[in-house]
């Protein structure tokens, strides 16, 4: 299994049912000084439950969250859910996508531009 080494994109792309909205850091993620979660040994246990599509190993290598600028999370039925920390930063990413597509996936891209709900569900 992979681990999230420095990349902590989720603390700030995925909405929290506890309060913390999407498209900000958690208040807890030290990005620049700790490259990391500040509680990370005693984070809620929704922060717990959370994994993206790359950690699971769904997702290719070159769709490391911090390095790509987006992270891709299991939406509802067959939909993946791409959160964008860049608008348009996933379209070079066109390859993965016709792979996820062949696996009868569908990709849903959201940013800041068209953010409605991203939530860890």
């Amino acid at each position: 299994m992979r681990e999230c080494g420095n990349c902590c994109l989720c603390c700030k792309l995925v909405g929290l049912d506890s309060g913390k909205p999407a498209f900000t850091w958690c208040e807890y993620c030290r990005p620049k000084k700790l490259k990391a979660c500040s509680i990370y040994e005693k984070r809620p246990g929704e922060c717990r439950k959370f994994t993206c599509l790359w950690l699971s190993g769904v997702l290719p290598e070159v769709a490391y969250p911090k390095d790509a600028e987006f992270l891709a999370i299991a939406g509802e039925g067959n939909r993946i859910r791409i959160i964008e920390n860049i608008p348009g930063v996933s379209l070079q990413f066109d390859s993965m996508f016709l792979q996820i597509l062949k696996k009868g996936f569908i990709p849903e891209i959201v940013n800041r531009k068209n953010y409605k709900v991203a939530t860890s569900k």
